[in-house]
């Protein structure tokens, strides 16, 4: 009995160890209470008897080390003697699923519930209470309503209060991926969230029209400026995808086997189901009202605002006011693209684990490619209009565009012009479907012809012309006896055989005497 205030110190001591080790939260949660089991997690529950089981240590040692009752710890034990680790999981009520209403009655609050899910569960009880008043049945409280609702699953409620916030929550997707470069891209139109300078000085939002390939996340074209979505977009963006580009960095190019967008009005146009016809590939419509079906080209627009758009000065996100632009959209191009060139497309994709330039050029190919870069303009550029070749050029857009070659039989004719809307210094001239020449406008281009390229082109069509009429005198002096008309010869003298005149000689009138001197 000398010693025994040591052995309570050194028992304190053990417990405030101990519950150094397993936690201070063991002791934080009513450990003296009958239902302390209750509420332990499942590791501080193996915690607890840890030491029992590999130790050998008693259940009294064990209480007083960590100040849980010895019942508690006992119960613990036996659990998981008899079901194992699975006993430290939290047991469902043996009532659950059950409710303190009848049965009828818990059939139509659940009725309402999900054929009413946006009243509130007060006003489901008061139309049940009316209900019950009538049907002599027992009224139920509101607290029975309210877990009648949480005991509904949340998908029901979901689907019967919007369904296109139960596609987007538990609607399974299945993610596509192409098997190779090309074999389908996906386009799609985006009004990005940053407000630049246009011509006339007004602040406005740019549209981006972009052509993304499924396989390698690579962007094969796009197009850029402020005019509303429209097929023409879609088709300037088409014609940037699928020829070479100039860039050593930026390699994606060829015809697709399918397009991929939505059923936008632009996506849907007759213009573009003739170029997938002329181009010989399928366009394949989303689902509607189903954007999870364009997951890839939303990614990139989001990749877009969160490494570009949000560090450049007018960067305006949704439901937030507009900012002070601080670049015009030429500006603004160049900025998106050598972004785009030098950033995006060396980035390494989380999901394919490779850069989409790699990707794409890695990947043994001859992309299909059209005939020509004329029958590509003529194709996609802007809707074909019918414009006269005058002596002074072409008049389009209230500008004068000129090239030498109009001079070589086009003067006078009717032609047709297409042209680029992001650059109207030049426009490309067709006659009857053929690529005749590409005419510039000196006041935007800066290349006017000289007098000299002016009169040598004359002069090689005067040149031309003569040369043709030569050699048309020349073909038509060559069979001038044999167009001659015949003359037929005389008749033979002996035939000849007098005929008596039977006509009176005609009768001499003396000529009008005006004057005197005519006498």
């Amino acid at each position: 009995m000398r010693f025994s205030w040591i052995y309570g110190l050194l028992a304190n001591l053990r417990i405030f160890a101990n519950t150094l080790y397993y936690g201070s939260t063991i002791l934080d949660k009513h450990p003296t209470s009958d239902n302390a089991s209750e509420e332990l997690s499942s590791d501080d529950r193996f915690h607890l008897i840890a030491p029992c089981l590999q130790q050998g240590v008693s259940l009294s040692r064990r209480a007083r080390e960590t100040g849980v009752h010895r019942t508690t710890l006992s119960r613990i034990l036996s659990r998981f003697r008899a079901n194992g680790s699975t006993s430290f999981e939290r047991q469902k009520r043996c009532d659950s699923g059950s409710f303190e209403v009848q049965d009828e009655v818990a059939e139509v609050i659940k009725a309402h519930l999900v054929a009413l899910p946006h009243l509130s569960c007060a006003a489901v009880h008061r139309m049940i209470a009316r209900i019950c008043d009538k049907k002599s049945w027992t009224k139920p409280s509101y607290w029975n309503i309210y877990r009648i609702q949480k005991s509904l699953p949340a998908d029901l409620l979901t689907l019967s209060k919007d369904s296109a916030e139960y596609r987007r929550l538990y609607d399974m997707v299945h993610r596509f991926e192409a098997s190779c470069p090309n074999e389908i891209w996906q386009a799609d139109h985006n009004f990005m969230d940053i407000f630049v300078w246009d011509d006339l000085g007004q602040a406005l939002k740019p549209v981006l029209t972009v052509i993304l390939d499924d396989y390698s996340r690579a962007v094969t074209g796009y197009y850029l400026d402020f005019v509303p979505p429209s097929a023409q977009r879609t088709a300037l963006a088409l014609r940037k995808a699928i020829w070479h580009k100039n860039e050593t960095n930026w390699l994606a190019c060829g015809i697709p086997e399918k397009l991929y967008t939505d059923r936008g009005a632009d996506f849907t146009s007759l213009r573009l189901q003739k170029i997938a016809l002329e181009l010989e590939f399928e366009l394949i419509k989303g689902r509607p009202y189903y954007p999870q079906g364009k997951g890839k080209i939303e990614r990139f627009f989001e990749t877009m605002n969160l490494l570009l758009l949000c560090d450049l000065p007018g960067y305006t996100p949704e439901d937030k006011p507009p900012q002070q632009p601080g670049l015009t959209l030429d500006e603004f191009r160049r900025v998106f693209h050598d972004w785009l060139i030098n950033d995006y497309m060396q980035r390494v994709n989380e999901e394919t684990g490779e850069t989409p330039f790699l990707r794409w050029s890695r990947q043994p190919q001859v992309p299909r490619m059209p005939e020509s870069i004329n029958s590509l303009h003529m194709l996609l550029m802007t809707i074909s209009e019918s414009r006269l070749v005058r002596k002074d050029g072409i008049h389009t857009n209230s500008l004068r565009y000129t090239n030498t070659e109009l001079q070589h039989g086009y003067m006078r004719e009717w032609v047709g012009v297409r042209y680029d809307p992001s650059d109207v210094s030049q426009i490309y001239v067709f006659l009857d479907n053929k690529f005749v020449c590409v005419a510039t406008c000196s006041e935007l281009s800066g290349i006017k012809p000289s007098l000299q390229d002016v009169q040598k082109a004359k002069r090689d069509r005067k040149k031309e012309l003569r040369s043709k009429i030569s050699l048309a005198q020349a073909l038509v002096k060559q069979h001038s006896k044999d167009s001659a008309r015949a003359v037929p010869p005389p008749p033979d003298a002996e035939a000849q055989v007098p005929v008596a005149s039977t006509t009176e000689p005609l009768k001499t009138h003396p000529p009008i005497r005006r004057y005197s001197v005519d006498e």
